[in-house]
């Protein structure tokens, strides 16, 4: 049974990384692709939007699905429960939405944005109709069939946003390809899971549930104001075309960061959730997680960090290049990005849900303090602004789990590995005056020095990495 788990769990991993991975890769032809048909302003405009639908998103969820996961012997009626209050809380926002569109257009000055609000909205109801069942998928481990959901859904959707920008669409060829995507991916989800619901309904189950929830949802709503805050004022305080910079950084950034973080996310709560009666075992699977995502994590972000210009000009093109320069500094949140979410997942597992909201009402404090003490400095100080609050909201989730992280030697030189490689990638970038050779020779040395060095220090975490690659992990 133990053995059979651990090999659904590796799987779980794997298939996680080849959706999130596969998804940012797409992602990553899509921005090249769509950075050179559309300007700044037409992702500025998307990027002020995201928050109203990503907020309203959070209500629909209410915290309810990690709830499904935890119970051990959730029913059918439960899971019925929460997929009609899902498409009942969609509708009362998409309607919220609706009203509200106008204003928001008039706040931004914008016009256009009243109609692309409205129709970005309907993303709300559409993904509603499919998450409890990819909750039941990713409970029971079968993450294999929600990655053929989401990439045949993302790369169809993105042929789609392409021939919409060849034919002159401009920013509508970010919304359709969106709407497109989810319907596919529900659609796939249907039929993947084999889970349909039931006429029924039960005040009992929506009670326990959102009991549990509410911490996460409060918690959640609060998070992502705070991570979609920047795109809206950057808006009203410099201009789209800045914001339109900031979100193509971000979204670079997020091709590799964004997947660690995701596949954390997933997968590391139903695998820590097994181990919740036993501490000892739960301790040990806690620090291997969290070694390995360093080990993971460190060389894409010195990667990020020394190449960035010629990434963004490769990908985007030379009116991109201010992204670079955001870029550079977003890429140092990216290791304190992924570890905040594993020890948030412990914090779920211990029930403090409550906990969370409390901890990020403080964190939030400390991001509009920092806000107002780095704006008037221009956008780069913003974004230092970025790297410290990530510095801070692990420290603080660190702080509050039951769990610490102990093995400072192993961490210490999974550190070292990673000074080790920055040597010949700096070497690389200073020497090549072509950004291809860079970017590739750049990336070349820097990893294959990663790797040679952490083999001779025997870093176990360099093992594991090509044990789960392989399916072979003990």
């Amino acid at each position: 049974m133990e053995k059979n788990f651990k090999n659904q769990s590796i799987s779980s991993v794997r298939w996680s990384l080849i959706d999130k991975g596969g998804s940012q890769l797409v992602l990553l032809v899509n921005i090249l692709i769509m950075g050179r048909l559309l300007n700044p302003k037409d992702y500025g405009l998307v990027g002020m939007l995201y928050i109203f639908v990503t907020i309203a998103g959070l209500f629909i969820d209410s915290g309810m699905g990690a709830a499904l996961i935890r119970k051990q012997n959730a029913t059918k009626t439960d899971s019925n429960t929460i997929f009609y209050f899902n498409i009942l809380v969609s509708l009362f926002f998409y309607v919220v939405i609706f009203l509200l569109a106008p204003f928001v257009s008039q706040f931004y000055e914008e016009p256009q944005l009243t109609n692309l609000l409205r129709v970005l909205g309907l993303n709300l109801i559409i993904t509603s109709l499919g998450q409890v069942h990819a909750v039941i998928l990713r409970k029971e481990l079968k993450v294999r069939k929600i990655t053929r959901s989401n990439l045949i859904g993302l790369f169809i959707s993105t042929i789609v946003g392409v021939i919409c920008a060849y034919n002159g669409l401009a920013v509508w060829s970010l919304i359709i390809p969106n709407l497109l995507q989810s319907v596919i991916a529900v659609c796939l989800l249907w039929q993947f899971s084999g889970w349909r619901p039931d006429l029924e309904f039960s005040m009992k189950s929506l009670k326990e549930f959102y009991k549990f929830g509410l911490g996460l949802l409060m918690s959640s709503i609060v998070e992502q104001i705070f991570n979609n805050l920047y795109q809206p004022f950057i808006g009203k305080m410099f201009s789209a075309s800045y914001t339109g910079f900031y979100y193509q950084a971000k979204r670079l950034n997020e091709v590799p960061i964004a997947t660690l973080s995701s596949v954390v996310n997933s997968i590391s709560f139903p695998i820590l959730v097994k181990y919740q009666d036993n501490i000892a075992e739960l301790k040990t699977t806690y620090e291997k997680i969290i070694k390995l995502l360093i080990f993971v994590t460190l060389p894409i972000v010195i990667l990020i960090n020394i190449l960035a210009h010629p990434l963004v000009f490769i990908v985007m093109g030379e009116k991109w290049l201010f992204s670079a320069d955001l870029l550079q500094i977003l890429s140092l949140a990216g290791i304190f990005m992924v570890l905040e979410n594993i020890n948030r997942n412990l914090l779920k597992l211990e029930g403090k849900t409550i906990l969370i909201f409390k901890l990020e009402l403080v964190k939030k404090a400390i991001v509009v303090l920092t806000i107002l003490a780095t704006y008037k400095f221009g956008i780069k100080a913003l974004m230092y602004g970025i790297v410290f609050n990530s510095i801070v909201s692990f420290c603080l989730n660190q702080y509050f789990t039951v769990i610490r992280i102990t093995d400072y030697r192993k961490i210490f030189l999974i550190l070292l590995n990673g000074i080790f490689m920055v040597l010949p990638t700096l070497l690389v970038a200073h020497y090549s005056k072509n950004p291809y050779v860079t970017l590739f020779f750049g990336a070349l040395a820097g990893l294959t020095t990663y790797l040679l060095v952490g083999y001779f220090l025997k870093i176990k975490e360099q093992q594991w990495a090509f044990s789960i690659l392989s399916n072979k992990f003990k």
